[in-house]
């Protein structure tokens, strides 16, 4: 399993994925937003979502994890 981590302190814009959907590797999952910047989180590798941890409108810290993927290759 993987976990997805903040990049930096942001608020959550939209979460495109949720526990259970398959990705594929490059997909977005969500985007952030810092100092009116959007940042889009992509999936690190294909496989399934096992866990969200955050929500819309929520702002999240440095290093703080925001999802957990199961990747196909593991």
């Amino acid at each position: 399993m993987l976990e997805v981590r903040a990049p930096l302190t942001a608020t959550v814009v939209d979460i495109s994925v949720w526990p259970g959907k398959m990705v594929n590797k490059g997909e977005e999952l969500m985007q952030l937003e810092a100092m009116k910047v959007y940042i889009p989180i992509q999936a690190p590798c294909t496989g399934r979502i096992v866990a969200v941890h955050i929500s819309s409108g929520q702002v999240v810290q440095k290093e703080s994890i925001m999802l957990v993927i199961e990747c196909a290759n593991s």
